[in-house]
């Protein structure tokens, strides 16, 4: 690049020396052509460069490369999971797992609350039937000794009819 850059100094100086001597009045032409040149072009190249890359950024811009591709697949899937649990977390909706769950907890207070009082029946009947059996053991009892009584004097009468 530097001696592209001085040979186009030296053919700039070489043309204007030729003009400036009343060679050539082409020179005075050639010489800011030179000059013009040695400028312009770089500038042309920068101008073609930039026009190469920003079609490269406008192309990945509107073809993102695959990874991004991917990633926003892989955002969108997610975010659809996220929207699926939303949807069976608002208890609000009748289908969701929290309303289903609130119905079978009540549901099984009801059958608890049902249950608790069945359990208190039978045990007020349990206990009202031991109390009745209870009551017919002393009345066995009583009455066994009531008839042991009376064979007790059915024994002392054979007896005293043994006897005489």
């Amino acid at each position: 690049m530097w001696i592209a850059l001085a040979l186009h100094f030296l053919s700039a100086v070489g043309l204007y020396s030729l003009a400036i001597t009343g060679i050539s009045v082409v020179g005075y032409v050639s010489s800011g052509a030179a000059l013009l040149l040695t400028f312009l072009r770089p500038v042309v190249r920068l101008y073609q460069y930039l026009v190469v890359r920003l079609s490269m950024i406008r192309r990945e811009f509107l073809h993102p490369r695959k990874d991004i591709i991917e990633l926003r697949s892989r955002f969108e899937n997610v975010e659809a999971t996220v929207k699926n649990i939303e949807v069976q977390l608002n208890p609000e909706n009748p289908d969701s797992f929290v309303s289903t769950q609130q119905l079978q907890w009540e549901k099984t207070q009801k059958e608890l609350t049902c249950l608790a009082l069945t359990i208190e029946n039978l045990r007020t009947t349990n206990q009202a039937e031991h109390h009745q059996l209870a009551r017919e053991a002393e009345k066995a009892i009583s009455q066994l000794s009531t008839d042991g009584q009376f064979l007790n004097h059915v024994r002392e009468i054979i007896r005293f009819f043994k006897e005489a």
